[in-house]
């Protein structure tokens, strides 16, 4: 997108977060925690996972979605792009990014 001098670039999908899912033992990292930091499954939640502030709301996050957020987030500040975020469970925030909806964004035309 940098390349081809694309500007602001839209993302969808792109969360970091688990959306409606509240349950922590479904979420694809929860064993290798459990590994990691049990057997206690309070200790786990409480080392491993975040409820996080989300356009839609509250969203359980992690550890690992955390630190790709955190790469991503990076990489869009050092690029200098801005960056509308349209995923609805996104964690991402920032001076570069900005959250809008799909449907709002969805006939701009650059």
């Amino acid at each position: 997108a940098i390349s081809l001098e694309c500007n602001p670039i839209i993302l969808y999908g792109i969360d970091f977060s688990y959306g409606h899912e509240k349950d922590h033992s479904k979420t694809p990292y929860w064993n290798g925690f459990m590994h990691d930091f049990g057997p206690d499954p309070e200790t786990v939640k409480s080392k491993c996972y975040r409820m996080a502030d989300t356009p839609s709301g509250k969203c359980l996050t992690d550890i690992v979605m955390d630190s790709y957020a955190h790469t991503l987030k990076g990489a869009i500040e050092s690029a200098k792009v801005d960056v509308i975020n349209c995923s609805p469970y996104n964690i991402m925030s920032g001076p570069r990014i900005r959250h809008e909806r799909l449907q709002d964004v969805a006939s701009i035309r650059l």
